[in-house]
């Protein structure tokens, strides 16, 4: 987390929500070492969001300028690690939902964390094709809200 303020977009703000599938599940290491990163470039950027993982699945938002969050995507989908991306909903906005943080995280394969109410049943039934997913975007945006508050 980061207690500045990010920069304010040159142009309009841009959300982006998506889905991703990693190659195989990371390690608490590797995700340690990928939100490091991320939060760094996220910083540098203007860009803020939040990310839920689970066992190789990623579901996160992103938002800032325009420019910023579709060359963030760019490089997701060029990632090694990830096998799938997939956007789910995207726009512009009007402010930043994630406006505190560089990157909020939450590993859901923490013990605990799946007892709670908005822990949606995609989170936790293995995923081999994005076609499984649940398509209404207002799934996923529940589900990083209740963890958003929980932080």
């Amino acid at each position: 987390m980061s207690a500045s303020t990010p920069p304010a977009p040159s142009g309009p703000l841009h959300r982006v929500l998506y889905v991703a599938t990693a190659r195989k599940p990371l390690s608490r290491e590797e995700l340690a070492a990928l939100l490091e990163k991320s939060r760094l470039n996220n910083e540098r950027d203007g860009v803020t969001g939040m990310m839920l993982y689970r066992d190789g699945l990623f579901i996160q938002a992103l938002e800032g300028p325009a420019a910023a969050v579709s060359d963030l995507m760019g490089r997701i989908r060029k990632d090694p690690r990830i096998s799938s991306c997939d956007v789910i909903d995207e726009g512009d906005a009007g402010e930043r939902i994630f406006a505190e943080w560089r990157m909020a995280f939450r590993n859901l394969d923490d013990p605990g964390l799946a007892s709670h109410p908005a822990f949606s049943d995609f989170m936790n039934t293995p995923r081999t094709a994005v076609k499984s997913l649940p398509s209404d975007p207002a799934n996923y945006w529940s589900t990083l809200d209740f963890y958003r508050r929980q932080l």
